[in-house]
């Protein structure tokens, strides 16, 4: 699980936690390890490192950690498509294969 930035960095790593890990209880997933990207930066270094070495699925807090920039929205949510193992979004209680991607852009 990834702790998000951008729109929602303002809330609290601890309310990140308890949204994420509630959602995994209801949707049977166990947490393994847990991260956050650093604020600020336009790269998102964990998910890269969790898609390239990580055979789990991906939960991120919201969809709105994802980057406003169009091209760094493209870049990541383009990796993240192509991982293997799911994506979720926990406080909108979705998977990445149920919503599109000008959805996420309307909502970021």
């Amino acid at each position: 699980m990834l702790y998000s930035k951008n729109s929602v960095s303002h809330i609290s790593h601890v309310s990140q936690r308890n949204v994420i890990e509630d959602y995994c209880s209801r949707e049977n997933l166990i947490p393994r390890e847990e991260s956050s990207e650093m604020h600020g930066l336009d790269t998102y270094p964990n998910i890269n490192y969790h898609i390239k070495n990580k055979k789990l699925p991906l939960v991120l807090f919201s969809v709105k950690c994802l980057p406003k920039n169009k091209k760094s929205f493209t870049e990541i949510i383009k990796k993240l498509r192509l991982f293997k193992y799911e994506v979720h979004f926990a406080l909108e209680r979705k998977k990445l294969s149920e919503i599109k991607n000008n959805e996420i852009l309307s909502i970021i």
